[in-house]
């Protein structure tokens, strides 16, 4: 059983994950992702002015391990955990090509 939030990658691939904010807050503001392995890396990552919804591109580097990672997604004081995992199943090739993750922020 996985944990709420996971994108399932194999080695070489990446999605497009929509990063979605909620609350009052509606300024530009820069994404921050960290990665808990450099070979699954995290391309983009902004929401323009007014905008709710912005895309992130996951990618694990063809030489990934198989296993379990974690990102860690920032935008203002709001912190949210996602877990991705590299596999060499087909179980991989079958998940959909973008996923969803949501983030909450109060206007300040």
């Amino acid at each position: 059983m996985y944990p709420e939030d996971v994108l399932i990658l194999e080695p070489g691939q990446a999605k497009d994950v929509k990063v979605s904010r909620k609350g009052d807050s509606t300024k530009q503001s820069d994404i921050t992702v960290t990665s808990s392995d450099p070979k699954v890396k995290v391309e983009g990552g902004k929401f323009a002015g007014g905008a709710k919804d912005a895309t992130v591109t996951v990618r694990a580097d063809a030489d990934a391990t198989a296993k379990e990672h974690t990102l860690t997604i920032k935008v203002g004081g709001v912190t949210k955990t996602v877990h991705v995992r590299v596999s060499t199943s087909e179980k991989a090739a079958s998940m959909p090509t973008s996923e969803k993750v949501g983030t909450k922020s109060t206007s300040r």
